[in-house]
């Protein structure tokens, strides 16, 4: 798996991340660098069977380089914790705030077997550190999948997606 890129609208052809393998189904992180500043980019994200040489990719989605040397903040997600039928509580880790004094923290989530994503009503936060959000309203013996997000005035930044199953009811 890897991640493709270009500057959005240009036609250009893709430039790809690092190759990764993986043996199982979730989700992959990719850095990318040495990208022209207050630029739009898209990307993408790429799996390629190497048995087969069949590619296959994902939808395309865009992004804009900040245009003042301002970096943007760093959010993982945490595990899940007292998961009941109806509610748990979703963690992430806010491990920078980049260039900016504070950041709005939330969880976003959604049931693996639909669309209906949701988030938390957040929180705003000046320093560094781990935060927990609470998810009400949930259906007894289904799983879902969370991620911690950060954001800023520059947009919103994620962590990666991680699954619970709420308890039977």
């Amino acid at each position: 798996v890897y991640i493709q890129y270009r500057e959005a609208g240009s036609g250009n052809a893709w430039s790809e991340t690092t190759h990764e393998t993986v043996q199982q189904t979730g989700t992959f992180n990719a850095v990318v660098s040495g990208l022209s500043a207050g630029t739009q980019y898209e990307f993408r994200a790429t799996a390629l069977n190497p048995n087969s040489g069949l590619v296959g990719f994902g939808i395309v989605k865009k992004f804009t380089t900040t245009n003042d040397g301002t970096t943007n903040p760093a959010v993982s997600t945490t595990s899940a914790s007292n998961i009941t039928a109806s509610s748990a509580d979703l963690g992430g880790d806010l491990t920078s705030l980049g260039s900016y004094s504070s950041v709005d923290v939330f969880a976003e989530y959604r049931s693996v077997d639909g669309f209906d994503q949701s988030s938390t009503g957040g929180q705003t936060v000046s320093s560094t550190g781990t935060f927990t959000e609470t998810a009400n309203g949930l259906r007894s013996g289904t799983t879902y999948e969370y991620r911690a997000v950060a954001r800023s005035s520059a947009g919103e930044v994620y962590g990666e997606w991680v699954e619970f199953t709420t308890s039977a009811g």
